[in-house]
């Protein structure tokens, strides 16, 4: 499915620009930015900054540590007190991590086991859980309950799921617009299949549906989704999510002063400091090791506006309407190892370094395998028996520069509008923070794409003046 027909019909596979607005996605429009979650209790950040500071006082950590007010960056945790490299800041003991497996062994475990939750599902229903039915009864303060009080509510979060609808057309043509409806749609698959189908239903009395609502799942998935650490958990020694309290104020940097690890003894997990930290310092990790604009904004809800990586996303779309549909798709499930491990859909990648090596090579391999194997090679492609020649090199080009700047052309404002717009932002006439979010995607993308298609209309004008290439016969 190629929305301007230019791809070579012989191609193994189709590239699509982002969708725009599908039928499905006007659910998610038309329920971003929730107004009551867990019981419409607004929650001022002042009110947040105060539950912070009880949490490190529940460690003891008040001389070493304090939580304030960061420009540009929200609430993030300051050292009182010099560190040097290596020296372990603070560790939240085993008890107070919250993994899956952990909650799989609590009481409501076998229920949620039942009801199919899973991984982050698991999470998500237990903080549902701590907010709503434990948070509302009068019980001795412990470092969960503490923990989640300081969370964040729907009006304060900045996950594109939490946009309204004019702010989400800012991000159309993107990648995070893209994914937005498949996350939409595997989150709305859980929540029936957990609550509907599952704990609300068999369990009224412990999982009420009136409180364990579609709204709040979602509350409390984007929480698991942009605060939770990957750690290799003790117990199974795989790689699991932990949500740890108090480790969500340590804000992303790029140039990060703080890791941390799990102690293989304890099981605690421990802040090591990467560097010497002076009083006054901000403690700061890095949230992904490659931190781009698209997958931030995603996940967290930010952009770092010290990055100037980019990238660009085309995914590869098939038709059943294809003749060759089967074969096609069989060549894609040989290679998905090759291409983006995104559970919705398959996707090849461009960045600011210019297209990958990789995905020319892909096509120029499935285009031979598949004139070979069908023997319904056309004249414009080689025969089996010239398999690398300049009719082949030639459909690769076209394929994937179509496939670029139909990409490019997908977004409703060119990358120079987009720069003008960010230009003109200033004190005096400031943009809103999420249109600026959306601008920083934009341009990202856009200069990825820009990039690539450089590189590939260079690599043609050296295709054109070669006539013809060795065949496999002469190695």
């Amino acid at each position: 499915m190629w929305a301007r027909g230019m791809l070579y019909p012989l191609s193994p596979l189709s590239l699509r620009p982002s969708p725009l607005l599908s039928s499905s996605f006007t659910l998610l429009l038309t329920f971003a930015v929730m107004a009551s979650v867990l019981g419409a209790r607004p929650e001022a950040e002042s009110r947040r900054l105060e539950r912070a500071q009880l949490l490190l006082l529940h460690y003891s950590l008040e001389e070493s540590f304090s939580i304030q007010q960061i420009p540009g960056s929200g609430l993030g945790v300051v050292a009182e007190v010099e560190f040097g490299e290596g020296e372990d800041l603070f560790e939240i003991p085993r008890r107070d991590l919250w993994s899956s497996s952990g909650v799989l062994r609590s009481p409501l475990g076998p229920m949620m086991s039942a009801s199919g939750a899973r991984g982050r599902s698991v999470l998500a229903v237990q903080l549902m859980f701590e907010s709503l039915i434990l948070g509302k009864e009068e019980l001795e303060e412990s470092a969960s309950s503490l923990f989640v009080s300081t969370l964040p509510h729907p009006e304060e979060l900045d996950s594109p799921f939490f946009w309204e609808q004019h702010e989400l057309l800012e991000l159309e043509g993107s990648w995070v617009f893209d994914r937005l409806e498949a996350d939409y749609q595997a989150l709305e698959q859980d929540f029936q299949e957990i609550f509907t189908e599952g704990l609300s239903l068999s369990s009224p009395e412990l999982f009420p549906p009136e409180l364990f609502t579609w709204e709040n799942y979602v509350w409390a998935w984007n929480i698991i989704w942009s605060r939770s650490l990957n750690v290799e958990d003790p117990d199974t020694d795989a790689w699991t999510s932990f949500l740890v309290p108090g480790a969500d104020f340590i804000n992303h940097s790029n140039d990060p002063n703080v890791e941390f690890y799990v102690d293989g003894d304890s099981g605690a997990l421990t802040f090591r400091a990467l560097r010497t930290i002076s009083p006054g310092e901000e403690l700061t990790r890095q949230y992904l090791p490659v931190a781009y604009p698209d997958e931030t904004l995603r996940l967290f809800g930010f952009v770092d506006s010290s990055s100037d990586l980019s990238r660009a996303h085309v995914g590869a779309s098939l038709s059943e309407d294809d003749p060759f549909y089967k074969d096609k798709q069989q060549w894609l499930e040989s290679y998905d190892v090759l291409l983006l491990p995104y559970p919705y859909d398959q996707s090849l990648v461009v960045t600011d370094e210019g297209i990958s090596a990789l995905i020319p090579t892909l096509f120029r391999v499935a285009l031979f395998e598949y004139t070979y194997e069908h023997q319904r090679a056309p004249s414009s492609l080689p025969s089996p028996q010239n398999a690398i020649s300049n009719p082949l090199e030639k459909t690769v080009q076209k394929i994937l520069i179509g496939a670029l700047q139909d990409q490019l052309d997908s977004y409703p404002t060119t990358i120079e509008e987009d720069i003008e717009v960010l230009a003109k932002n200033s004190s005096s006439s400031p943009i809103s923070l999420r249109k600026w979010l959306a601008l920083q995607v934009r341009v990202s993308e856009k200069r990825a794409l820009i990039l690539s298609l450089e590189q590939l209309e260079e690599e043609r004008v050296v295709v054109e003046d070669v006539d013809e290439y060795v065949s496999f016969d002469e190695f």
